[in-house]
């Protein structure tokens, strides 16, 4: 079972794909994560007189999130959400400086979006994928390109704009 028959290709093992979680992001707002089960209602909570209406919003953003981030939801990805409430988010550019941008400019650089919930959703599955990660600057998060993903734990984030993403492209082969 273990040995290579002549003339017979040998099966290549795909790379493990690994959850933002697993990936270790740098930064404050992905050090608590919250788990989600799959499945996850809040209508119960809507209805609930003991509950405060922030407790009311987080729950259904909870269940509204949990799913795209495989159910381990990190604390940012909250913020994430408020801060896509008031239709700008702040994007740090390539000097460190912060840029106020319309959510709907952000979701359609990726791809073209319809409705409000999905550029909403489009937002949240990049930030679940690792393209881009939350960062703050006192209260306010700010998202950060990034423009290379670990493939293994443990490995950098290479953020786009910094001396390591320039090196890279440098060293990327053009046609």
């Amino acid at each position: 079972m273990g040995r290579h028959k002549p003339g017979k290709p040998r099966r290549r093992r795909h790379p493990a794909a690994y959850t933002l979680r697993q990936l270790e992001p740098p930064g404050g707002g992905y050090e608590e994560w919250i788990r989600v089960p799959r499945g996850t209602d809040a209508s119960h909570a809507v209805n609930d007189p003991k509950l405060t209406d922030d407790a009311r919003d987080m729950m259904v953003r909870m269940a509204r999130l949990g799913p795209l981030y495989d159910s381990e939801l990190p604390m940012c990805a909250l913020d994430l959400d408020v801060a896509i409430d008031t239709g700008r988010l702040g994007l740090i550019t390539g000097d460190d400086k912060g840029v106020l941008v319309a959510v709907e400019e952000i979701a359609g650089w990726f791809g073209k979006v319809d409705a409000e919930a999905d550029v909403r959703e489009s937002i949240h599955r990049l930030h679940a994928h690792g393209a881009m990660l939350v960062e703050f600057h006192g209260d306010v998060p700010l998202l950060r390109i990034v423009a290379g993903k670990p493939e293994r734990p443990g490995e950098p984030w290479i953020f786009h704009g910094s001396p390591e993403s320039t090196s890279r492209d440098q060293l990327t082969p053009t046609s």
